[in-house]
């Protein structure tokens, strides 16, 4: 068996992307329509993946980033909105089972935010603020590589200045 590779996620309301990446890092990928997901998604979702992995490699892990909220304690999608589909059906758990590999589960804006923060950028800076665009606007605040949530996400003096305290702590409060 040669090198392995990972297996990622990236489910918004309009789209759903997926990609293999070895530990090279070269990958490969697939988009299709959310609405592609409507009737079995658990079932739908795990043939894509099969599509896509490369034979004779073993899998490591899965990522998902998703559209929010998330659970992070049961890895449970809360998106009845734009993700009713995912949506309370234990995606997380039911690919752990299926390929029997770690999945990670987050937010797509926090997992796009430490994936930039981690590999993307030429620099190594302390901290990272990560606005995605999509079918919704997504936000996420990485400080010393480590997203900032909740009641981490208040506000935090710097020599620079902040700006306006009212709207930077509102935009850290939604990642």
């Amino acid at each position: 068996m040669s090198s392995g590779f990972w297996l990622g996620f990236d489910l918004g309301g309009t789209g759903v992307r997926l990609v293999v990446v070895d530990e090279q890092g070269i990958g490969t990928g697939l988009t299709m329509q959310t609405q592609e997901f409507n009737e079995q998604p658990l079932e739908r979702i795990c043939a894509a993946a099969v599509q896509l992995m490369p034979a004779n490699r073993q899998l490591l892990g899965i990522g998902i980033g998703s559209a929010g909220p998330i659970d992070l304690h049961s890895g449970e999608i809360n998106n009845d909105n734009s993700l009713p589909q995912f949506s309370h059906k234990g995606l997380g758990a039911a690919l752990a089972r299926r390929f029997d590999v770690p999945v990670w589960i987050d937010n797509d804006a926090l997992a796009a935010g430490l994936a930039e923060f981690t590999w993307g950028l030429p620099a190594s800076p302390s901290s990272l603020l990560c606005v995605t665009l999509g079918t919704g606007v997504g936000v996420a605040m990485i400080d010393q590589g480590r997203p900032l949530r909740g009641a981490d996400a208040h506000h935090r003096p710097s020599s620079a200045g902040c700006g306006d305290l009212r709207k930077r702590c509102a935009l850290l409060g939604r990642s």
